[in-house]
Order: structure tokens, then C-alpha cells, then sequence
């Protein structure tokens, strides 16, 4: 089955955040300024995703709570790339009661995953985690992750990981995200954070752009 699932989740995270922001005039102040969550900044529409493998969970329900109100955080792959996906917790809660034969999404490790409604969104403080070894551990937002309000179980429960070599998707607004927040600088500063960002954007990859 897994030969399957093909590389997408890179392109959707990006094609869909350039749907509401464009790379050339980066989201105003407000639209990053924390509100009643101050997790998440931004996000885009609900849209119909693709197949994916969870290659690990990282939070999880308290046992003697199966039902409790709280959102499942995962990572999750295709064969080039993966991202923290953010399983929302009311379609968990209905996944555990509605759904044959009544599991708990966090039992399905190495599963394929349908994700029938996903959407983008920008996520602001560290990716929540409950185990050592997540991914994001040393990473501080903005970070692009994936919303995930519908899925469908396809197969392959309990598999290793597909992709041992699967990158993240780094957020390419990262950077600038950051520096619309910053104090207003000289015309000239900008002027080379310009010149600078054009270079990463010919020659380097995404990943030494946002981290570097």
C-alpha cells in the first residue's frame, strides 16, 4: 500500500498558504498578533488532502480519559516529506465513538492515513509533544503544520516507518514572519535582508533558509 502514497504534502502546505498570502507582500501584523489561543497566528480553508503515513504520535489522551476534549499531535509523511499534523479534537472524539471498531486514533501507529479535510495553518509556540524524540523538539515558531478535521483509515496498522528519509517541510515564511514582528529597521537593513533572502530563495534549500 504504501507504494501508493505519493509526495504531495510539501506542495499543499506551500500552494495553500500562497493561496492567502503572497510571498511578496508578507501577512500584516495583525494577522500574527496572538488572540484568544495564542498557538495559532493564521490558517487557510479546509480542503481535501491526500494519503499519509503517521510515523509517530506525539501527545496523547490520558488513558482513564479516552473522551477528553484535547487535540492528538502526530508526524506525518509522504515519501519525501513530512509535517506536525494536529488531528482536532472533536473529530478524534467522534473517530473513538462512531467509528468500527472503536479505537483510539494514537493505537494506529504506521497507519495510512486518508485526510479527507485538511487545512494549513501557522503555529506559533513549540509543537506540543509528550515524548523525547519529536522532531520539532528544538524548533521555535512560526512553523507551517497541518489541521486535520477528517480522515480514513486506509491500512498498514502498526508498519514501520515508510521513509526514513523524509525532510520536513520548512515553513518558507518563517523568516519573514519572524521579521514583521521585529522592531521597524533602517532602510538600508531591509534592503539587505531583501538581498539576502533573494540569494536563499536561488541557491539554497528551504531548510538552511529558515534555520540558518
Amino acid at each position: 500500500m504504501s507504494a501508493s502514497v505519493h509526495p504531495w504534502l510539501q506542495a499543499f502546505a506551500y500552494a495553500e498558504w500562497e493561496r492567502c498570502h503572497s510571498l511578496s507582500q508578507p501577512p500584516p501584523v495583525p494577522l500574527l498578533a496572538s488572540a484568544s489561543h495564542s498557538d495559532v497566528s493564521a490558517h487557510t480553508a479546509f480542503r481535501p488532502g491526500k494519503k499519509a503515513q503517521i510515523v509517530k504520535f506525539l501527545t496523547f489522551r490520558p488513558e482513564s480519559d479516552p473522551l477528553a476534549a484535547l487535540d492528538i499531535w502526530a508526524q506525518v509523511s509522504d515519501p519525501e516529506h513530512f509535517v506536525a499534523c494536529r488531528f482536532l479534537a472533536e473529530a478524534v472524539t467522534h473517530f473513538r465513538q462512531a467509528v468500527a471498531p472503536f479505537v483510539d486514533l494514537t493505537s494506529l501507529k504506521g497507519a495510512i492515513l486518508l485526510l479527507k479535510q485538511a487545512r494549513v495553518a501557522v503555529w506559533n509556540d513549540p509543537i506540543p509533544a509528550q515524548i523525547r524524540n519529536s522532531p520539532w523538539a528544538s524548533v521555535r515558531g512560526p512553523v507551517l503544520i497541518l489541521e486535520v478535521a477528517e480522515w480514513k483509515v486506509l491500512g498498514c496498522i502498526g508498519e514501520p516507518t515508510f521513509w526514513e528519509g523524509a525532510q520536513e517541510i520548512c515553513a518558507p515564511y518563517r523568516r519573514r514572519l519572524v521579521t514583521v514582528q521585529r522592531p521597524v529597521r533602517s532602510e538600508e537593513a531591509r534592503r539587505e535582508d531583501d538581498d539576502l533572502e533573494a540569494f536563499a530563495l536561488r541557491g539554497q534549500c528551504l531548510r538552511q533558509w529558515v534555520t540558518g
